[in-house]
């Protein structure tokens, strides 16, 4: 479990940095930041974030027995779940961009909602935070009231206490509302991916029964989009049946096993399918791994 986690936190914690740095890198030399560009800046942001919790919240529990039952424990999950929904609704405005940029929409409702979504984006991105950091100030609230965070190390063990009582049901509510909350961008995923899906297959079908007027880097281009929207339809159906699992089945021991392999790598797939898949980011790997592997080339 040890050796699972080091390898996922240092392997995708340095992924999405490099994501978040290609991002602003563009931003800051042309003064202007792309919709996907912004989508990817926020995503890298709340992996990075989840991935620091991840790894702070499982060795805080190699090295300290009673951190299950600690008032920080509570605390680290309200976050860790927050940060989680945001990556969520990041993800969720990532594939909606690419649907509406690639899908053609017939109906006048759907076409208005494409030229105002680039508008609302930063707004968009904005209030998922809001929301997930809300949520995460009022569960915070709840456990805090009656127990201060000045007298949480007299109250790291009260099992026996009605105040115990009273946070375990507060953050009970708390994951079974986030449940929910998550359910809301993993259904925006799957709609837009699917017709994304449809929409890049069907004109890959077109372009093969008339190949002599695309040029093989077009088709080259259109599979490769294909290929990485299928990875990431089948990534967050994974991680989110894998979530729900660990909720469900808690002591199944070899899916359990499976499930927190997903939920830790997660972070990290998504950062490699996500380079793969994007030109500039691809590009920016190639000449940065070249600058280590051969510098005079590079030069």
């Amino acid at each position: 479990m040890l050796v699972i986690l080091i390898t996922g936190s240092f392997t995708g914690i340095p992924l999405n940095t490099f994501v978040i740095a290609v991002s602003a890198r563009a931003w800051v030399k042309g003064g202007y930041q792309s919709p996907a560009d912004l989508i990817l800046l926020a995503l890298g942001l709340s992996n990075v974030t989840m991935q620091t919790l991840q790894f702070f919240i499982y060795m805080t529990y190699f090295f300290w027995k009673d951190f299950l039952v600690s008032q920080v424990y509570i605390l680290c999950q309200a976050i860790n779940s927050s940060t989680i929904l945001s990556c969520s609704w990041m993800t969720a405005w990532l594939c909606t961009f690419y649907c509406l940029k690639i899908v053609t929409f017939r109906y006048q409702l759907l076409t208005f909602l494409k030229l105002r979504f680039l508008k609302l984006l930063p707004w968009l991105i904005l209030g998922s935070v809001g929301l997930s950091s809300s949520l995460m100030a009022f569960l915070a609230g709840n456990i805090f009231k009656d127990n201060p965070l000045n007298n949480a190390v007299n109250s790291t063990l009260y099992n026996n206490s009605l105040e115990y009582v009273s946070v375990q049901v507060s953050f009970k509510v708390f994951i079974y509302a986030m449940e929910v909350g998550f359910s809301i961008p993993f259904c925006l995923i799957l709609v837009s991916l699917g017709l994304t899906l449809t929409s890049l297959s069907l004109h890959v079908l077109r372009m093969l029964q008339s190949s002599s007027n695309f040029t093989s880097s077009q088709l080259k281009g259109h599979m490769n989009a294909a290929r990485t929207m299928t990875l990431l339809l089948v990534l967050h159906i994974t991680f989110y049946l894998s979530h729900l699992s660990l909720k469900i089945f808690p002591h199944f021991a070899p899916w359990s096993w499976f499930c927190i392999v997903i939920y830790i790598y997660f972070c990290t797939l998504q950062a490699v399918i996500l380079i793969s898949g994007n030109r500039k980011l691809s590009l920016a790997c190639g000449i940065f791994s070249c600058s280590y592997t051969c510098p005079q080339a590079h030069e």
